[in-house]
């Protein structure tokens, strides 16, 4: 009995003591075990090298893809229906633990790109542009592989605008027109003009952008993802063929110390909120961030996609009637690594 507590005690100090330094940019620690730790976290985009420190045992690696852009609203004459820009699906994760002597010397790795959102619809009954998908985040030759997410397809004329697909170990599904961009081996896939994005399926998986209704209705949230995953893009709000308005959809749900938590869709004319980031900063190491909203649909002025936090989908932008220009595409949040280096 006494040996189970000390053990016990043992391993909420070591809880305790891996969320201080995952929250310290760089601490190092000394856990129960003997030894000590750092936590290092690179979220600057392009090609770099991780050199081996001096001392190192193992090293434990998070790899987050970039989120996907959302697309930017339809433009069409009153009294027609026009939807609002899909959101952009969130970028994949892989995980895994490296020995001293798998690393070696170096290794080379890449951090995904954000995906930037749609740019507005300037011409007159058009449908909207979409946004670009995220890149993706590798760790040597083969190691490890992160997926970007899938970008959000820009709205449709009477018709609506499909989601991107989460990234995983492979790159997410692009929206394309009505049709929501489809996960590959069961991950996420975007939404469509029927449905929400997907919720997460796989550990390593996110979610699907939420996709514009066919009616011009409000905009579908993103799908609702893992603890260790990250959030998508909600749909921009569309125009009903009554001209009437409406919000846009939320953006990047996850469960957050038990509520859940997100985005909130923009209101009518008002741009979508921008995702927030909690991994390495107010949540654990691996713990996701939040999608940028869809920006509300309206006459002259609709509102902006919000941008995706880091490794999130970007928002889709609401729609607008002739005349005016429509809601641009949030952008996706970068990708990034996470070591846990054990000397």
């Amino acid at each position: 009995m006494m040996l189970r507590r000390a053990l016990s005690l043992a391993l909420v100090a070591l809880t305790i003591a891996w969320s201080t330094a995952a929250n310290s940019g760089g601490a190092t620690f000394s856990p129960f075990f003997g030894g000590t730790a750092r936590v290092q976290t690179v979220t600057t985009p392009g090609a770099g090298t991780y050199t081996r420190p001096s001392g190192l045992k193992l090293v434990c690696i998070w790899a987050f893809g970039a989120g996907g852009g959302g697309g930017s609203g339809a433009r069409q004459a009153a009294s027609t229906i026009a939807s609002g820009g899909a959101g952009g699906g969130s970028g994949g994760r892989d995980y895994g633990c490296f020995t001293a002597a798998q690393i070696g010397a170096s290794k080379a790795y890449s951090i995904g790109a954000k995906g930037t959102g749609g740019a507005a619809q300037s011409t007159n009954s058009t449908a909207g542009n979409n946004g670009v998908a995220g890149g993706n985040t590798t760790f040597g030759s083969g190691l490890l592989f992160a997926g970007g997410g899938g970008f959000g397809a820009g709205g449709g004329l009477s018709a609506g605008s499909g989601g991107g697909a989460s990234g995983s170990v492979v790159v997410g599904a692009n929206g394309s027109g009505a049709t929501g961009g489809t996960g590959a081996f069961n991950v996420a896939s975007g939404g469509s003009a029927t449905v929400g994005g997907s919720n997460s399926q796989l550990w390593r998986a996110g979610v699907g952008g939420g996709g514009g209704p066919a009616a011009g209705t409000l905009g579908s949230d993103a799908g609702t993802s893992g603890f260790d995953s990250c959030g998508a893009g909600g749909a921009g709000g569309g125009i009903t063929g009554a001209n009437a308005m409406s919000a846009g959809g939320a953006g990047g749900l996850f469960y957050l110390n038990g509520a859940l938590t997100f985005t909130t869709g923009g209101a009518v004319g008002t741009n979508g909120a921008n995702g927030t980031t909690y991994f390495n900063t107010t949540g654990s190491i691996m713990q996701g961030s939040l999608g940028g909203s869809g920006g509300g649909s309206h006459a002259t002025t609709p509102g902006n996609g919000g941008n995706g936090g880091q490794c999130a989908g970007g928002g889709g932008g609401g729609a607008v009637q002739n005349g005016a220009a429509s809601g641009v595409g949030g952008d996706g949040g970068d990708g990034a690594l996470v070591f846990e280096e054990k000397f």
